[in-house]
């Protein structure tokens, strides 16, 4: 995956999520599961970001000497 590309990827389902986690925190304030909601939303996000960061890494395929 190109740099730019998975840049802008990357910035781009980070801000959905944070905008996700403010809209669920206001719609679930003062509720018990509000931390729980919080902490959901931060481990859906961190899959994606860690696929496409990994993708967009280079392989280093060179043989150890």
């Amino acid at each position: 995956m190109q740099p730019r590309k998975s840049i802008a990827l990357l910035i781009g389902i980070s801000l959905v999520f944070a905008a996700l986690i403010v809209a669920c925190d206001r719609l679930t304030e003062g509720t018990a599961f509000n931390n729980n909601i919080t902490y959901l939303l931060v481990a859906a996000w961190l899959v994606p970001f860690c696929f496409i960061l990994a993708k967009s890494r280079p392989a280093n395929n060179a043989p150890e000497s």
